[in-house]
């Protein structure tokens, strides 16, 4: 986002010819991380408390935004609701198991790429080596070669 905003509602538009297409459909946003950015009208419907309600770390603290309005406490409820359902613990349970073990997962292939990576470069390092002496011996023996010719030149023409 551009330019952070604490409260934004959008509409659907036709995006020829800019017009809504419908005002009875909209979504409002609130920034959760930018409520020092809430506009004095955002203070007087009270959009600024949601944010409390919706950081709430604990119940007391829930129940007591919800204790302050209506629409709070209906949703506080339906958030004890779904949070004390059992199928839905456990599907988030599995969730954040299937997630830490994609997590271990990524941890562990990351960690054998960065073990094949090095042992590539070493035997890369090792190659080089070889060839580097490949290339010495070819040269040693070429002057051997060459010597040994010189002397049966010198051996034939002594004779």
């Amino acid at each position: 986002m551009e330019t952070p905003e604490f409260y934004a509602t959008y509409m659907m538009k036709n995006v020829k010819t800019h017009a809504v297409y419908t005002d009875k459909m909209r979504l409002s946003v609130i920034e959760l991380n930018h409520v020092e950015l809430a506009t004095q009208e955002d203070r007087h419907y009270e959009i600024d408390k949601w944010v409390t309600f919706f950081k709430a770390t604990t119940w007391k603290e829930l129940k007591d935004m919800a204790a302050t309005n209506q629409y709070m406490e209906a949703a506080a409820d339906t958030i004890l609701e779904i949070s004390s359902d059992e199928n839905i613990r456990e599907l988030c349970r599995r969730r954040a198991e299937f997630e830490a073990y994609e997590r271990h997962n990524a941890e562990e292939h990351a960690r054998k790429d960065a073990l094949i990576e090095k042992q590539s470069k070493q035997l890369a390092e090792r190659d080089a080596a070889l060839a580097e002496k490949d290339s010495a011996l070819a040269e040693s023996r070429n002057e051997i070669a060459r010597l040994k010719a010189l002397l049966e030149k010198n051996t034939e023409t002594e004779q």
